[in-house]
């Protein structure tokens, strides 16, 4: 008898659909964020993330790809913008949801206002903008740097 599907349903409506618009080649980056460990696991994790779970992770899912997608907040100067990007939506949407807690958001927070936020284009920031704002509005974080 075969392995029974997953059930996707589980997974609420995608907040923040710029998720959605991440290429394959920065997934594959993403991936290879953990010095290259168990790359193509977190590449086939993170494509599932973003194309089946609505950009949402399972809570089987807090080291693949989990990992890889904070360490991407927190090394954007390899990774690059839109991953950067990407992975903090993700991880904003997720504790908006209550879903895999993950990193501090308060700290991705001060670290987007102080020193990431002038290095994205304007299109960025303001996907990132909008939904730290929600995050506040949620009560996800407290008051506004």
């Amino acid at each position: 008898m075969g392995k029974k599907p997953k059930d996707y349903s589980e997974f609420p409506p995608m907040l923040f659909p710029y998720i959605k618009t991440v290429p394959e080649a920065v997934l594959r980056r993403i991936a290879d964020g953990d010095y290259g460990m168990d790359a193509e696991r977190h590449f086939e994790l993170l494509k599932q993330v973003v194309g089946k779970q609505n950009g949402y992770l399972s809570d089987d899912q807090a080291y693949f790809p989990g990992e890889v997608i904070d360490l991407a907040v927190w090394d954007s100067d390899r990774t690059g913008g839109y991953a950067y990007t990407v992975c903090s939506l993700i991880l904003i949407q997720n504790q908006i949801n209550s879903r895999c807690g993950g990193v501090e958001l308060e700290m991705v927070w001060e670290r987007y206002c102080n020193q990431e936020r002038a290095k994205l284009p304007p299109s960025m920031q303001k996907e990132l903008d909008s939904a730290y704002a929600l995050a506040f509005e949620k009560g996800i974080l407290g008051k506004a740097v």
